[in-house]
């Protein structure tokens, strides 16, 4: 998902759960110039925990865009 414009914007009432990749593939959110807010928490989800690889990457990146979340940021969370 990629947000450029700064008018691209989207509001969650609830959670943003990312999934891990499966392969070695990257899955990411591009905050460019536009706004996210997630009401809920954030989640960077592994498929199980005994997922290891270092080439499955789950991301946000962020430029000068604006990114709020009014829960929490939660890494390395199991589903």
């Amino acid at each position: 998902m990629k947000f450029f414009d700064a008018n691209s914007s989207l509001t969650l009432s609830g959670n943003l759960q990312l999934n891990g990749p499966s392969g070695g593939t990257t899955s990411s959110i591009v905050l460019g110039t536009g706004i996210l807010n997630v009401n809920g928490d954030i989640k960077f989800n592994n498929a199980t925990s005994t997922v290891t690889n270092t080439n499955r990457i789950n991301q946000i990146t962020v430029s000068t865009g604006t990114i709020t979340i009014g829960g929490n940021l939660i890494y390395n969370s199991v589903n």
